[in-house]
């Protein structure tokens, strides 16, 4: 059982290599490996005053490996966000790989998706916002909301379902 402060520090002492080393595996970079073990030692000796925790080793790792994925998955948000589409078509001049056809199709959909949120419950709609604009992850989500992550998991799925629906093209 892990009770004190000087107990998580001196587990981050002697587990701060294989922690990196994870989070470097899962990141591909040491430097953010490095921040993303540091973070997990504040958030972790800030929450630690009056928690117990049966397996310190293998929740101290499952700390790092969940902010190593969040990491991982806002990045690869922000790589799909911010890299141009690229148009084969050979009518298209260069510089111009966006048309004007896909801004229009884009925002027609962020109007359907505009009109799906606020279709929905106002808890759903915050969640996925938190979760998809936000990019934040379930945990803190559950926390905003005062419910369980379990429960924030499913506003954001239930959320997000309601959104693809949207943007399904109607069959008649």
């Amino acid at each position: 059982m892990m009770d004190r402060p000087g107990r998580i520090l001196a587990l981050f002492t002697g587990q701060r290599r294989r922690l990196i080393a994870e989070a470097v595996r899962l990141t591909g970079d040491t430097a953010l490996a490095e921040d993303i073990v540091q973070e997990a030692w504040i958030r972790l000796s800030q929450g630690a005053a009056g928690t117990s925790i049966d397996a310190p080793v293998g929740y101290v790792s499952r700390v790092v490996r969940n902010l190593a994925l969040d990491e991982y998955r806002q990045r690869r948000r922000r790589e799909q966000v911010t890299t141009p589409a690229h148009d084969d078509d050979p009518d298209m001049p260069d510089g111009e790989a966006v048309g004007v056809e896909r801004v229009l199709i884009a925002r027609q959909e962020l109007a359907l998706v505009t009109a799906a949120l606020a279709q929905m419950p106002s808890r759903m709609r915050r969640a996925v916002e938190l979760h998809r604009v936000s990019g934040a992850p379930l945990r803190e989500i559950a926390a905003e909301l005062g419910v369980s992550v379990t429960t924030a998991h499913g506003l954001v799925t239930q959320g997000v379902e309601r959104c693809r629906k949207c943007l399904e093209p109607k069959r008649h």
